[in-house]
């Protein structure tokens, strides 16, 4: 039997690896808790997924962007009166306005001046 040469392959714990992507953590700050390379998380990605370490990032964000939205969700509908706001101007398109009078209630007044007679004429829109 032939002996493997080499250093064994250093394990990433993915349960940690999941929660820190769906936290929103850079590679930086992943890397640096696991203390391993991006490269070595990028290979153990492409081994057990079969997606790079970027792609399985995208995914794990998505689920944690999720969790995040859904807790807004909550709050919100318990009474939360600012999230409510803010998620009526983020989901359903409404704003602070401030308007003064009606609208349609202004006149533009242009005035011509005829080079030939040097005399004004109104013209409303």
């Amino acid at each position: 039997m032939a002996k493997k040469m080499g250093r064994p392959k250093i394990k990433i714990d993915f349960n940690i690896l999941e929660n820190l992507c769906g936290i929103q953590c850079t590679q930086e700050e992943i890397v640096s808790v696991l203390g391993v390379t991006v490269e070595t998380i990028d290979a153990r990605c492409r081994e057990v997924y079969g997606l790079t370490f970027s792609e399985y990032m995208a995914q794990k964000k998505g689920k944690g962007k999720a969790s995040l939205r859904r807790e807004q969700w909550k709050k919100a509908l318990a009474g939360d009166k600012t999230l409510l706001i803010w998620l009526g101007k983020q989901e359903l398109g409404q704003a602070d306005k401030q308007e003064f009078g009606e609208p349609g209630d202004f006149k533009i007044q242009l005035e011509l001046k005829d080079s030939k007679n040097d005399t004004k004429e109104p013209m409303e829109n």
